[in-house]
């Protein structure tokens, strides 16, 4: 049987064929969706906006895929100018095709009543009473089989729901959502490509905040954006999919969801889930979440650092921790300061320029490295010098053990330990091993102090040089040697030479 190609290259088609007795199916021989579309014309409109969103090539793939196809009389239903529109937008078309193509090849016998996740992102909804529709769509012809899926022929066009903001905004209970969005400059954001999860608070959730909060955080746009982005996951996650744990967010800390007894972010109840967006999903929560503090007010909140806190007031590290960072923090607890050797401490916080040194080497700036992200190896700090990471037998962080992970702060994680770790201690082995951290504008350069051995620690901006004495003057503290150089230029390598 020949493919009549209805004068369109079949190369370009894509998807279906009208059944001549509704119910029955049909085999052709092999052929794929885009060669039996050429081959129907009451496909016309369906293969024209095929074409004009790009998507020819994505539908005559291998697939397989499941298409829900609109046959012209359904593109007819249409409001005047919608079909106009969509082939003027491209991109718009492309997401309401999509919202009609599901991944796999889902027979009428296979399918079940209840959202069906498309392409698209966002999932339609199946009911099978009184015949098989999707939202709201009459399947005509179900089973036409293609080499690289099957069609059903629906009697209307589907449309994909509303983006996130849209959908916030046609909810008189999302209000003082939708007012915060706008405040914090967060409304292109919630527009954009996604997916995102959001747990939604309602009015009733912000009326429960204490009084003049939901006033103080619109009049605080910063502030009120990282309240905000606490509510948001990357990419969809459906009720389904949630699993108790931490969640990181999109401003960074996590949140901890909670599967017993119902679902509770936090301790937010989950009054409605999985309500469908374009770009994403959404959970309505009866509470606010509120982000945990900074790291220096979460360590400065539990007793068990107050050695620790002292000591970052007393080196001048206290502004530097509550920036946006992010940082990972291996925070000692009172009994690791209490092991140092009589004296210690007081020594330290007498020489804030030492005291400052053996604290950065506490520090990992750069993505939150959560106890699941730790590897066997090396860990940069804002000190300069390398942590050596092992985790046979638990982890430690060079000969410290880590007592508790994954401390939720604004800016980072703290995992907590049980020994003060100096930085001589982060380096292997090898001889005269180099670590810099570029930080700010400024490289820190820092190398094992050895014995009787004074290298010379050169730059040079291409690795073939020529190499200049690096000048600044060298700190020697804790078996390490440290420089801080400006570091402006767009390469700059670094060696020792004896």
């Amino acid at each position: 049987m020949k493919t009549v190609k209805h004068g369109i290259q079949a190369g370009w088609l894509i998807l279906l064929l009208v059944l001549g007795m509704a119910g029955a199916t049909v085999r052709t021989r092999a052929a794929t969706l885009v060669e039996i579309a050429a081959g129907n014309p009451d496909f016309s409109t369906l293969v024209a906006a095929v074409q004009a969103a790009g998507l020819a090539e994505t539908l005559a793939g291998p697939g397989p895929l499941t298409v829900f196809a609109p046959n012209n009389a359904a593109f007819a239903k249409l409001p005047a100018g919608t079909v106009e529109g969509l082939l003027a937008n491209p991109a718009n078309l492309r997401q309401v095709l999509l919202y009609h193509v599901v991944p796999g090849r889902r027979t009428a016998s296979t399918l079940t009543a209840g959202p069906l996740v498309t392409v698209q992102g966002a999932a339609a909804r199946l009911a099978l009473e009184g015949g098989v529709k999707i939202d709201g769509a009459s399947v005509l012809a179900p089973d036409v089989i293609a080499d690289n899926g099957v069609i059903h022929v629906i009697d209307s066009v589907i449309l994909p729901p509303a983006g996130l903001v849209e959908l916030v905004a046609g909810n008189p209970d999302f209000s003082t959502l939708l007012a915060a969005v706008q405040a914090a400059g967060l409304a292109d954001f919630f527009a954009g490509a996604g997916p995102f999860t959001v747990f939604a608070p309602n009015n009733a959730a912000f009326a429960k905040l204490p009084s003049g909060t939901v006033e103080g955080l619109l009049a605080d746009p910063a502030k009120l954006r990282q309240v905000l982005l606490y509510h948001v996951v990357r990419n969809r996650v459906r009720s389904t999919d949630l699993v108790a744990g931490a969640v990181p967010t999109v401003q960074g800390a996590a949140v901890r969801v909670n599967l017993t007894g119902g679902v509770k972010v936090n301790d937010s109840g989950v009054i409605a889930a999985d309500v469908e967006a374009a770009n994403g999903v959404v959970h309505v929560i009866d509470s606010v979440l509120l982000p945990p503090p900074d790291l220096v007010a979460v360590a400065a909140a539990n007793p068990d650092f107050s050695t620790l806190v002292t000591a970052l007031q007393a080196a001048g590290l206290v502004d530097a921790l509550k920036a946006s960072g992010p940082f990972t923090v291996f925070a000692p607890n009172n009994a690791a300061f209490a092991k140092l050797p009589p004296g210690t401490i007081d020594a330290l916080l007498a020489d804030t320029n030492r005291l400052r040194h053996i604290l950065l080497y506490h520090v990992h700036a750069g993505p939150r490295v959560r106890a699941g992200d730790l590897r066997a190896g090396t860990l940069s700090t804002l000190q300069g010098a390398p942590l050596q990471i092992s985790l046979a037998g638990g982890a430690r962080i060079n000969q410290a053990g880590v007592l508790a992970t994954d401390v939720e702060a604004l800016n980072g994680v703290i995992h907590v330990i049980d020994e003060v770790i100096l930085p001589g201690g982060g380096f292997g082995l090898e001889d005269l091993q180099l670590s810099v951290v570029v930080l700010g504008g400024q490289a820190t350069v820092v190398w094992p102090a050895r014995e009787g051995v004074a290298p010379v620690l050169e730059s040079a901006s291409v690795p073939s040089g020529p190499w200049s004495a690096v000048t600044v003057p060298v700190v020697v503290a804790d078996g390490v040697r440290k420089v801080t150089v400006p570091s402006t230029a767009e390469n700059q390598f670094f060696r020792l030479r004896r």
